[in-house]
């Protein structure tokens, strides 16, 4: 595969909050409260990082290649990369974020990163094994947010 897991793929990776001078601007203060948040969010995740090590996360795309063969173009080739091409494709986070689903309950992700720095997101559940699965797959295409779901 060409697949790495940068060290530490599957800590906690907290912003670094500013100090801020006697008299910080609207725009300064914005983005302190905003790391600080985010830091806290991190943390309270912390726990869905080790949950799946990289032989799950491995083993998922593997499965997941067949299952988006009619997805959007740019998802078929991250996943071919994944698993067999000259190009790397790096593990960067483990499964992170909680993202509150409209009918509850919340989806966690990893993240894979192209050479051209594109992010996907890809989002996972659980078999009934307790294997990993992907269940969809998200990027930005320009301000576009592309999402792919097996077919």
């Amino acid at each position: 595969m060409t697949m790495i897991f940068t060290p530490g793929w599957n800590q906690t990776k907290l912003g670094v909050v500013p100090i801020l001078g006697p008299t910080p601007t609207k725009k300064q203060i914005k983005n302190k409260a905003y790391i600080e948040t985010n830091n806290q969010k991190r943390l309270d995740g912390a726990i869905f990082l080790t949950l799946f090590s990289e032989t799950d996360v491995r083993n998922a795309i593997q499965k997941a290649q067949a299952k988006y063969n009619s997805a959007d173009v740019g998802v078929k080739i991250m996943l071919t990369d994944m698993i067999g091409s000259a190009v790397t494709i790096t593990i960067d986070q483990g499964t992170h974020q909680e993202e509150d689903v409209a009918t509850g309950g919340f989806k966690l992700h990893f993240d894979a990163r192209r050479p051209d720095n594109k992010c996907f997101h890809l989002y996972v559940g659980q078999e009934d094994s307790g294997a990993l699965k992907i269940i969809e797959i998200s990027y930005m295409n320009g301000g576009t947010k592309v999402e792919a779901h097996p077919s």
